[in-house]
């Protein structure tokens, strides 16, 4: 709608300011934990199954390792408090409803933005479930191998785990594993293979990121990682790839965020609109490990711009 002009892009972002998913829960119940109002048991019975990088077994959740996503608190006003309003113009609303007849589709405006806001909301909502599944399945893999380390779990597949099997076995699988595995890293080859020569010759292109809000930061940046908490209040962070268990951060008064994978309804792209922070989201390898090497980046959402220490780079607006 906004590439066709018929909503504006503060529209949108008005919108997704609007919306309440389970971050905004977790935000401020994690700064509820750090202003003691509410118990750490109780924040961690219900957000303690999260972990930085879901599916990775070496990676802890909050109930694992607390010191390590509890032991920093922001501001107390740096979580979003209130939700914004959302509401279009007359004028706005008149281009929707037109467009939407134009189209063939049968609902109204005031409906269409109504599913809009259940489907994300919904969405985050079934994927904060979803996750709980995944990390009781991770411990109970834990349980299962506690005489292997969970660094070496990570090698076997979920064909590898039998009740029956032996310790001995099962370290044979893991050494086999490993030794496939410096195989593999061995050969670089391009993320996305187009046509056979793209195996022969490597090109890491610079990346377009997908920008989130119209505003703007420059700060000193943070690289996170699953297993560390570095301070990130007042800070732009910087995370490869992020999902649900890092949602730690918005509890914190961040100026920005940058990720090297992810699209434009990536799970930071939809936290980031929400909470109204600019981001730049899937700045893809080569670019990101630039920005990783800066002390300090500008990252300016509305001009599609990111720049550092003499270099910049800039992305036009296109349709």
């Amino acid at each position: 709608m906004v590439s066709e002009g018929i909503l504006h892009k503060a529209d949108v972002d008005c919108f997704m300011q609007s919306l309440h998913t389970v971050a905004i829960d977790l935000a401020q119940d994690l700064q509820k934990v750090g202003d003691g109002i509410l118990e750490r048991d109780v924040f961690l019975k219900t957000y303690g199954h999260l972990r930085p990088n879901t599916y990775e077994i070496t990676s802890w959740s909050y109930k694992e390792r607390p010191d390590l996503f509890l032991g920093h608190f922001g501001n107390t006003n740096s979580t979003k408090s209130t939700l914004q309003e959302f509401r279009l113009s007359d004028e706005s609303m008149g281009r929707v409803e037109r467009a939407l007849e134009q189209a063939g589709f049968e609902i109204n405006a005031k409906d269409l933005f109504q599913y809009f806001a259940t489907a994300i909301e919904g969405r985050e909502k079934a994927k904060f479930a979803f996750t709980k599944s995944v990390s009781d399945i991770l411990s109970t893999i834990m349980k299962w191998g506690d005489d292997l380390h969970r660094e070496d779990l990570s090698f076997l597949s979920i064909e590898d785990i039998h009740l029956d099997s032996s310790i001995q076995e099962n370290r044979d699988k893991i050494k086999a594993a490993k030794d496939a595995y410096r195989l593999t890293r061995a050969i670089r080859l391009p993320h996305v293979i187009v046509e056979p020569g793209d195996v022969d010759t490597i090109r890491l292109p610079l990346g377009r990121p997908n920008f989130i809000t119209d505003k703007s930061a420059t700060a000193a940046t943070v690289f996170l990682t699953p297993d560390k908490a570095a301070e990130v209040d007042d800070r732009i962070v910087m995370i490869e790839n992020a999902d649900p268990g890092f949602d730690w951060i918005f509890s914190h008064p961040i100026c920005g965020l940058i990720t090297m994978y992810g699209g434009a309804n990536s799970h930071m792209a939809i936290r980031c609109a929400e909470f109204g922070l600019p981001a730049a989201i899937g700045c893809g390898e080569r670019l990101f490990n630039k920005l990783k090497e800066a002390s300090v980046v500008e990252l300016n959402a509305a001009s599609k711009r990111l720049s550092s220490q003499g270099w910049t780079n800039k992305h036009e607006h296109s349709s």
